[in-house]
């Protein structure tokens, strides 16, 4: 046994089985919201497990298939940033609040906003803010200290209608398929590890 897989059977005996149960639900439902998109045909999930690993409780593996998708549109980012959010929305099924989110919310966060500011600040995706105009280049963050505070607070809200319509999306199919939740973080938290066969 190694020392990193010492340290999952360690940290699997101090998970309380709400925690498990919660974490099964959060990578539930980032597979089913990627398998129910209409618009992302470019990766697959592999693999979902609620072994703990590092600074994870859980985690879900895509393989990228390039060649499924040569061009990438607004609804094919804003369905990206749904799966993002598919894990708190999930959450949120699992509590039946918005109050108990937990951390491992936190990356699928940071990974949303990210995607919903590129979308404006450098694919110029929507209307109000960042159309025909790149405000950061590739590696290039020098304009960022020749933006104005009005311009900031345009891409602020401009992410915020991005997120909030990805949010939708997300809430929407995880509502559609909520059996399919139940069933799959059941099933995850018997056996710990659904590979593709599984889950298809």
């Amino acid at each position: 046994i190694t020392k990193v897989m010492v340290g999952v059977a360690k940290k699997s005996r101090v998970i309380s089985e709400k925690d498990r149960k919660l974490t099964a639900y959060h990578e539930a439902g980032h597979f089913i919201v990627s398998k129910m998109s209409e618009n992302i045909r470019n990766y697959k999930t592999t693999a979902i497990t609620i072994v703990p690993a590092e600074y994870f409780l859980g985690l879900t593996t895509f393989e990228f298939e390039l060649e499924k998708q040569t061009s990438c549109d607004k609804n094919y980012y804003i369905d990206n940033i749904a799966v993002d959010l598919a894990g708190r929305e999930a959450e949120i099924i699992y509590y039946g609040s918005e109050d108990k989110l937990t951390s491992g919310a936190r990356e699928d966060l940071i990974s949303s906003t990210k995607t919903a500011r590129r979308m404006i600040t450098e694919y110029g995706m929507t209307a109000e803010t960042g159309k025909n105009i790149s405000y950061l280049g590739i590696q290039d963050f020098t304009n960022l200290s020749l933006i104005s505070e009005k311009i900031k607070d345009a891409i602020d809200e401009a992410t915020k209608k991005l997120i909030s319509e990805a949010e939708k999306r997300a809430k929407n199919i995880l509502k559609e398929n909520d059996e399919l939740l139940r069933r799959i973080a059941q099933e995850l938290m018997e056996n710990e590890v659904l590979d593709e066969c599984d889950l298809n």
